[in-house]
């Protein structure tokens, strides 16, 4: 994860918001486990 050690805060927020556009379909793991439980 070397490449990650040298971002700040700021720039990975904008990676993530990119990374988001890109994929709509796209959920967090808080996301993912709130589905998960939500079909019990």
């Amino acid at each position: 994860m070397k490449q990650f050690e040298d971002l700040t805060i700021k720039q990975l927020k904008e990676l993530y918001e990119q990374h988001k556009r890109l994929n709509p379909e796209f959920k967090t793991a808080e996301e993912l486990l709130n589905e998960m439980e939500e079909r019990k």
